[in-house]
């Protein structure tokens, strides 16, 4: 039974997470704001006190979203991989971000200027099916975009107002369902490499 750690700093709404095969040990969000990567070492050091459990593999988010936040989990969770011989195990940041309802719904981050990084996906009774891959969408074509969509979801939309959307965080327990499935078929990097998934140029990105 793997032992995987899920960390996710990718938006204002961080997510740190222990699953043991389908189980979850520990889960905690973390203070909302695009500053929460700031805790990510003390609760690291909480998990690892409570939990002190050998890990197969690291889970962590690599985009899109916070520049910033993405890099320091990123950088932590290639530190951990390298110290311990671990594989990463790479996630998309709006994959973590869906709906209770039945059917097809859109994830969304706020990409700051001019659009917004979207993922559709469905909901099949306990299982979420990806619609296509992460793509970034002007905001003027948001709405064809989402036509379809009965919910959406994301961590702010304070600066992009969609009607009837819904502010979560992350679903840490779904998260670590991609990583179980990608670890146990070796969809996954080693000696410390990791791709990062801007979809975008530098410019035009969440930056916290």
């Amino acid at each position: 039974m793997s032992n995987i750690l899920i960390l996710d700093t990718s938006t204002e709404r961080g997510v740190v997470a222990l699953a043991q095969g389908s189980e979850q040990l520990f889960f905690e969000e973390l203070p909302a704001g695009l500053k929460s990567s700031h805790f990510l070492m003390t609760t690291l050091q909480n998990v690892f006190q409570k939990y002190p459990v050998d890990l197969q593999a690291i889970g962590v988010t690599v985009g899109p979203g916070s520049f910033t936040g993405i890099r320091v989990a990123v950088a932590v969770a290639k530190g951990l991989a390298l110290a311990q011989s671990l594989p990463l195990i790479a996630l998309s940041s709006l994959a973590g971000f869906i709906s209770p309802h039945e059917g097809r719904f859109a994830s969304v981050i706020d990409a700051r200027i001019g659009g917004a990084y979207v993922l559709i996906q469905e909901r099949v009774g306990d299982e979420i099916r990806e619609q296509g891959l992460p793509e970034l969408c002007p905001k003027e074509a948001l709405p064809e975009k989402l036509r379809g969509c009965h919910s959406v979801v994301g961590p702010s939309f304070q600066k992009l107002p969609i009607e009837g959307a819904v502010e979560t965080h992350p679903d840490a327990a779904h998260l670590a369902k991609i990583a179980a499935y990608r670890y146990a078929n070796g969809d996954f990097f080693s000696e410390g490499e990791l791709e990062l998934a801007y979809l975008n140029n530098p410019s035009f990105r969440v930056d916290g």
